[in-house]
């Protein structure tokens, strides 16, 4: 016989059962964020690979090559993005930059953009529903 059996048929209940409730609806409410969390962490990687600037969309992992030129990635409203995340890579060897930008006056860890200007050069920023910020 499970603890949770043993202790329901041998204790008594000793709190009004709106109490019990109470508590219970905390726990559920407690584990719903936790299965929330578990779930936005492990979301499997949408990857797509540019070779133009761009808006970021529905990818969260956006590979960037820049041999043809300097390129923006705009990121999309704050506002509209809370709790997403964007991780951006220059995977190629030339000069040119990458430039997360953010949207419009937007700011991403205080600053209007930040630059990758090296080959492997990897940023991921979060929204929280007012600004981007480096992770």
């Amino acid at each position: 016989m499970s603890i949770l059996r043993t202790h329901a048929i041998n204790a008594p209940i000793t709190k009004p059962e709106n109490v019990w409730a109470e508590e219970m609806e905390k726990a559920i409410i407690e584990f719903s964020r936790e299965v929330d969390d578990i779930l936005r962490n492990n979301q499997p990687c949408n990857i797509e690979t540019t070779t133009v600037s761009k808006t970021a969309g529905n990818k969260n992992v956006i590979l960037v090559d820049a041999t043809s030129g300097n390129l923006t990635i705009t990121l999309p409203p704050a506002k509209i993005m809370e709790g997403a995340a964007y991780t951006v890579k220059k995977i190629d060897v030339s000069a040119n930059t990458v430039t997360i930008d953010g949207d419009g006056s937007e700011t991403i860890d205080g600053a209007t953009t930040k630059v990758l200007s090296t080959q492997w050069d990897v940023e991921t920023v979060t929204s929280n529903g007012t600004a981007w910020y480096l992770i």
